[in-house]
C-alpha cells in the first residue's frame, strides 16, 4: 500500500471519470452529428436526425426522425423513419468490428415534401456524374411537327451514301490494282507469239527426220500452252469471285442515295416516325430519370452493403512490409474463422407508413460479403405507402464470390398517384390526376445490365402551359382521351456502354394528330429531298461506274488472252492428230 501514489491514482481515475462523463453527457449529440454526417457523406444530400438516445445498460442505441434528401429532388426527401432501434456491442466496437442482431425500424415513409432545400454543394455535381443513361438528354429538342424545308433538313442530317460511294469506289480501285498486278504475272501476248514460232520451226521439216523432231517439239509445246491456258484459267476465276465481291460493292453504294432520300422522307414526314420521336422527347427524358434515380442510389448504398468486394480495402490501402524476424521456432496456432467486419442479420420494417402499413426485411449485410455466408436479401411488402396503393419489393446482391456478382431486383408499386407527373424536357406537360401501375426487374450480372421497367398509366388527365406549343396542347388533350398509357423501356448492354431502348403507346395516340400536318407537304417535299440527294451524289456515282467499267475490262482482257491459247493449243494439237 506504500507502493501507490494515491494522488496519481485519484488522478487517473478523475480523468477517466471526466471522460467517461462527458461521454454520457454528450454521446447523444455526438451519435447524431456522425449520423448526419456520414449519411450526408453517403448520400451526396442533407441527412436529418431529430434526436439520438444512447442507452448503457442494456447497451442500446435508439435513432428518431431520420430524414433523407432526394439529390434530384432537394425539396423531397426521398426516405423518412421514425425510429430505429437496435443493440450496441461494445466490446465488438473497441476490436473494430459492428455486429448487430437486429434493426427494428418503424414509420418509413418516401417522397415527402421538405420545408428547406436539402442540397448541399456536391449534389448537383454528384447526381451528374452518377447518371448511367443520357441518351435522352442527347435528344433533348422537340422533333420539327412540320414538314421543313430540303436545305433545313440537308443542314441538319448527315448523307450516309457519298461516303459509302467514296467506300466502295476505292474498293473497286484497290480490287483493280490488285488484279493488274495478278495478270502482269501471267502469261501473255509475247508467250502466244513465242508458241506461234516454236509451232511454225517444228513443223517446217519436209523429210522424215525432220516431221518426227518437230512432233517431238510439239507433244513438250502442247503440255507448256496447255500449264499456261490451266494458269489462266484459275485466275479467270479468281478474277470473276473478285468481280462479283465487287459487284456487290458498287450495287450496295448506288441504292445509298435512295436510301437516304427514304430514310429522310420518313422521318420528316412519317406519322408515325415522327409521332415516335416525339414521344420519345416526351417520355424519355423521364423514363431516363427514374433509371438513373435508381441506379444513384444503387451507386452510393452498394459500398455499405457490401458492394466493394472483398480485395478493395486491402488494394487500395498503404503497402505492409514484413517486419524483420530472428531465427526461431514456428508456433502454429489453430485459426479462427475470420467474420465480416460489418454485419446486421437483419433488419426488420414494420408499422404505419406514410398512411398505410409497410412490413419486411433486410437480411445479412456483410462487409466485406466474402466472409459471410448468405448473400443480402430484401423483402418488403406494403398498402397505402405515400401514395401506392400496393407496395412489393423484392432482391438480392450476391458478392460472396469477389470475382463475380450479381444482383436482383423485382418491384410491383400498383395504383400509384401520379399527379404532378411532368413530361418532356422542360416539363411541358403535367397530368392533373392519375392513377399507375409499375414493375420493376433487373438484373446487374458483374457489369452486364439487363433491366425492364413497364408501367400503365390509367384513368389520366394532363395538361400544358398556357405557354406551351399548340402541338403539346393537343397532346395533352389526346392523352386525356386516351384513358390508358403504356410505357415500357430497357436497358441492356455494359454499365460502360449501356443500351437505351424505350417503348409507348403514346406513339399510336400522337400518329393522328400529324398526319394532317405532314401529310399536305409531303410530295413537294420528297421531289426536293431527290434531287438534293442526286446533285450530291452524281459526280461520286459517275466515278464509281468509271472504276467499276476498268476493273470489268480486265475479265475481257483475260478472255481474250484464253482464247489466244486456246487456238494456240489447237494449231499444236493439230499435226498430232
Amino acid at each position: 500500500m506504500k507502493a501507490i501514489r494515491w494522488w496519481g491514482l485519484g488522478a487517473f481515475v478523475a480523468i477517466v471519470g471526466g471522460i467517461v462523463a462527458l461521454w454520457v453527457s454528450f454521446a447523444d449529440t455526438l451519435v447524431r452529428w456522425g449520423v448526419e454526417s456520414t449519411g450526408t457523406s453517403m448520400v451526396g444530400a442533407r441527412v436529418e436526425l431529430e434526436a439520438a438516445d444512447v442507452g448503457f445498460s442494456p447497451a442500446r442505441l435508439e435513432l428518431r426522425g431520420l430524414a433523407v434528401t432526394n439529390p434530384d429532388e432537394p425539396m423531397r426527401n426521398a426516405l423518412e423513419a421514425e425510429r430505429l432501434a437496435f443493440d450496441i456491442d461494445w466490446i465488438g466496437l473497441l476490436l473494430d468490428r459492428v455486429h448487430i442482431d437486429e434493426v427494428s425500424v418503424e414509420g418509413l415513409q418516401f417522397g415527402t415534401e421538405r420545408e428547406t432545400s436539402g442540397a448541399v454543394m456536391a449534389t448537383e455535381r454528384t447526381v451528374e456524374e452518377s447518371g448511367l443513361l443520357d441518351k435522352a438528354r442527347e435528344r433533348a429538342e422537340i422533333p420539327p411537327l412540320e414538314v421543313p424545308s430540303v436545305e433545313t433538313v440537308l443542314g441538319r442530317e448527315d448523307l450516309r451514301s457519298p461516303e459509302l460511294i467514296e467506300e466502295a469506289r476505292a474498293s473497286l480501285e484497290k480490287r483493280r490494282t490488285a488484279l493488274e498486278e495478278r495478270l502482269a504475272d501471267l502469261p501473255g501476248e509475247e508467250e502466244l507469239e513465242r508458241y506461234r514460232q516454236q509451232i511454225d520451226e517444228a513443223t517446217e521439216g519436209d523429210d522424215a527426220a525432220s516431221r518426227l523432231k518437230g512432233l517431238r517439239q510439239l507433244r513438250d509445246l502442247v503440255d507448256d500452252i496447255d500449264d499456261d491456258r490451266k494458269a489462266l484459267r484459275r485466275a479467270r476465276d479468281e478474277v470473276k469471285e473478285s468481280l462479283a465481291a465487287a459487284g456487290d460493292t458498287a450495287s450496295e453504294a448506288r441504292r445509298a442515295p435512295q436510301a437516304d432520300i427514304e430514310r429522310l422522307y420518313r422521318k420528316y414526314t412519317d406519322p408515325g416516325a415522327v409521332a415516335g420521336e416525339l414521344a420519345y422527347y416526351l417520355l424519355g427524358p423521364k423514363v431516363e430519370q427514374w433509371v438513373n434515380q435508381g441506379w444513384y442510389w444503387y451507386g452510393r448504398l452498394s459500398p455499405y452493403l457490401g458492394g466493394g468486394g472483398a480485395d478493395t480495402e486491402a488494394a487500395s490501402g498503404p503497402e505492409t512490409v514484413p517486419a524483420a524476424r530472428r531465427v526461431g521456432r514456428n508456433v502454429l496456432y489453430p485459426e479462427a474463422g475470420e467474420e465480416p467486419r460489418v454485419l446486421v442479420r437483419q433488419v426488420r420494417v414494420s408499422g404505419a407508413a406514410g398512411g398505410g402499413d409497410l412490413d419486411g426485411r433486410v437480411t445479412d449485410i456483410a462487409v466485406p460479403p466474402n466472409l459471410w455466408g448468405e448473400p443480402l436479401r430484401l423483402n418488403l411488402a406494403g398498402q397505402s405507402v405515400s401514395g401506392i396503393d400496393r407496395l412489393q419489393v423484392d432482391g438480392s446482391m450476391d458478392r460472396r464470390d469477389p470475382a463475380s456478382s450479381i444482383s436482383r431486383l423485382d418491384l410491383t408499386a400498383n395504383g400509384t398517384d401520379v399527379a404532378g407527373l411532368a413530361l418532356g424536357p422542360e416539363d411541358g406537360i403535367l397530368a392533373d390526376r392519375g392513377q399507375a401501375d409499375f414493375q420493376v426487374a433487373g438484373t446487374i450480372r458483374d457489369r452486364a445490365l439487363d433491366l425492364d421497367v413497364t408501367s400503365a398509366i390509367r384513368d389520366a388527365a394532363f395538361s400544358a402551359g398556357s405557354g406551351a406549343d399548340s402541338i403539346l396542347q393537343e397532346v395533352a388533350a389526346a392523352l386525356g382521351n386516351a384513358g390508358r398509357l403504356n410505357i415500357g423501356a430497357n436497358v441492356g448492354g455494359t454499365i460502360d456502354a449501356p443500351e437505351f431502348e424505350l417503348t409507348s403507346s403514346l406513339t399510336g395516340i400522337l400518329e393522328p394528330l400529324l398526319r394532317s400536318r405532314l401529310q399536305a407537304e409531303a410530295g413537294e417535299f420528297r421531289e426536293g429531298l431527290v434531287a438534293a440527294v442526286k446533285d450530291r451524289t452524281g459526280g461520286s456515282l459517275e466515278e464509281l461506274e468509271a472504276s467499276s467499267a476498268k476493273l470489268n475490262s480486265l475479265e475481257q482482257e483475260l478472255e481474250g488472252r484464253l482464247e489466244g491459247f486456246r487456238k494456240v493449243l489447237d494449231r499444236a494439237r493439230k499435226p498430232l492428230d
